[in-house]
């Protein structure tokens, strides 16, 4: 009886930490707004080429002057890879000053967004995310 209870706890377990991942992942519409763009044009200053999602900062001077950061997200380091996009392509312009064309974040927050081109400082842009978001929600 002792061992049945044992084999049925440890099944609970396993079914719960396995269901974790699922759970924690999120629409792209629940974060990003598709229909709301902006475009900021500033120094890159660091790239985490992490998963589940890569993140780059860049650095913009506001009306004032003054520096204000922004972050963006980008797709997963694997589905950049499939694009032709490696970890240099941006590592490579760090202290460069790029633009970025981003999708703005739900909640409207001003430094906050999900890149969607970037150009380089020679001139050269990237699309970094699908033509339809559709496309990029349903691949995750």
């Amino acid at each position: 009886m002792k061992l049945e209870v044992h084999r049925a706890l440890f099944a609970v377990v396993a079914l719960v930490a396995s269901s974790a991942p699922a759970l924690a992942h999120h629409s792209f519409a629940a974060i990003w707004d598709e229909k709301t763009e902006f475009k900021v044009t500033g120094t890159l200053t660091k790239v985490d080429w992490v998963n589940p999602h890569i993140y780059y900062y860049v650095d913009v001077k506001d009306d004032k002057g003054k520096v204000v950061t922004y972050s963006f997200e980008g797709m997963p380091p694997g589905m950049l890879r499939r694009l032709g996009f490696s970890k240099d392509t941006l590592g490579a312009v760090v202290g460069k000053t790029i633009t970025v064309q981003a999708y703005a974040a739900q909640d409207h927050t001003k430094t906050l967004g999900f890149g969607k081109t970037i150009t380089f400082p020679d001139g050269h842009a990237i699309q970094i995310v699908p033509d339809s978001i559709a496309a990029y929600s349903s691949a995750q």
